[in-house]
């Protein structure tokens, strides 16, 4: 097995990453293992996407599963099929539907780490805009600016019909004409508002005479218009991956809140499966009860249950992926070994004999089995983190044998759901539990 071409910098920051029991940002064809129905039914889904349609998954599995592995994984992909990619993790500031800018904080939250090839490190709407710029110069041939404007009236007539369609194109064509007229303030302006960053009406329409900004109630319909735009600027359409999707079932207590953000989602799901939403591809990122939590989660919202749930599909006997739910099987045992020994190679300075054989992986696994059962396998992030500090310490002590130090490795148990992802019992909704409000 031969480790990727990474410099000693990628390296580190990938083995560090592993450590800290985070998705590294580098080299995660390397790093995978199994998976590979989910990822062909990804590849299929951009595809259809690349061809004019939407498509929507729920990503769903345990802690430590490898949900956020294979969001970043996707979002790899992603670039490399000429795809804009947004991500983020939602937070109780940041929401599909709010009422004090949650809404308006996710949008900017993605148009922030909006990423593209050429800058997967995020902030590359600027950019994005340029390419299509280009695009318009590159039909120009010398006419003088009124037939430009004209041009780009046409070029933008697409998205007029949707909804604020007409000043997110007003926007557009500002910039266009900040560019004409060498005017960076105003291209400037007309950024900041695609960026979601006018907090005001009155604001925007002092910046640019529109009469509209991107709200809590209209982040849907500003992520289509994105999605439209970045094809009219050359890109295959738009990724939007959301993570940690538990905050809106577990952190929202207010069942009125939940609600509200799940009606959002019922409106993706519903558009997406009638390819309504052209050149954007959702991809949500959560545990089970998320999904399956009839008190709070999506199967809470009765629309939604009769959607997503199996039963609705008749996918009892089929795949999870044939579905709008993929749901991540525990790795084999095998399969498991292999990541490992992946992340020694990885681990194993150039030139150098292995740190630890193979006979030593597998009596890793097996010491992990003992310690912590078959749990290791269904959430491997704290195996993960256990082995690489093994590793680190086997290459700091030269002399140190494996067999030696095997025993002295501490693999904690799987965590419980963190703190943070159960409503407190002084924030429960009295609807739900109505003794809560009860008094002597």
């Amino acid at each position: 097995m031969t480790p990727p071409e990474l410099d000693e910098h990628e390296r580190t920051s990938i083995l560090e990453a592993l450590r800290a029991g985070t998705v590294p940002r580098t080299g995660l064809q390397y790093l995978q293992v199994g998976r590979e129905d989910e990822i062909e039914t990804i590849r299929s889904d951009l595809e259809h996407v690349a061809e004019g349609g939407s498509g929507i998954r729920f990503v769903v599995g345990p802690y430590g599963s490898g949900k956020s592995f294979l969001l970043r994984l996707a979002s790899s992909m992603a670039y490399r099929k000429e795809f804009v990619v947004a991500s983020c993790d939602l937070a109780m500031s940041r929401r599909l539907y709010g009422s004090n800018d949650e809404g308006r904080h996710l949008y900017r939250e993605l148009t922030s780490q909006l990423a593209t090839a050429s800058h997967p490190g995020g902030h590359a709407l600027e950019s994005v805009v340029e390419r299509w710029w280009d695009t318009v110069l590159a039909t120009r041939n010398n006419t003088d600016d009124t037939d430009v404007r004209s041009q780009l009236e046409s070029s933008l007539s697409a998205l007029r019909h949707l909804p604020r369609g007409d000043d997110f194109v007003s926007v557009l064509v500002q910039y266009a004409e900040g560019k004409i007229e060498d005017d960076p303030e105003r291209c400037r302006r007309a950024l900041r508002w695609l960026r979601g960053g006018y907090s005001t009406k009155t604001e925007a329409r002092q910046a640019l005479g529109v009469r509209s900004i991107v709200d809590d109630a209209h982040v849907y319909d500003h992520v289509k218009l994105l999605a439209r735009f970045v094809r009219l600027a050359g890109y295959e359409g738009l990724v939007v991956a959301l993570d940690e999707m538990k905050v809106l079932s577990h952190n929202l207590s207010h069942l009125r809140s939940r609600e509200s953000n799940y009606e959002v989602i019922l409106q993706i799901l519903n558009d997406s499966l009638e390819d309504e939403a052209t050149g954007l591809q959702w991809l949500m990122g959560g545990i089970p009860e998320f999904l399956e939590d009839a008190t709070r989660g999506l199967y809470s919202y009765g629309a939604l249950e009769t959607r997503l749930s199996p039963s609705s599909w008749g996918l009892d006997a089929l795949p999870a992926s044939s579905g709008p739910v993929l749901r991540l099987d525990r790795l084999e045992r095998e399969q498991f070994q292999e990541l490992l020994a992946r992340i020694r190679d990885l681990a194993t300075p150039p030139g150098t004999s292995r740190i630890i054989p193979d006979a030593g992986i597998r009596a890793f696994t097996t010491h992990c089995a003992e310690t912590m059962g078959a749990e290791h396998f269904q959430t491997p992030r704290n195996t993960i983190k256990a082995f690489v500090a093994l590793l680190q310490q086997l290459r700091q002590c030269d002399e140190a044998s494996w067999r030696e130090m095997l025993p002295t490795a501490e693999v904690p148990p799987p965590s419980p759901a963190t703190a943070d992802s159960k409503a407190s019992e002084d924030d429960i909704d009295a609807h739900e539990h109505p003794l809560t409000s009860f008094q002597l």
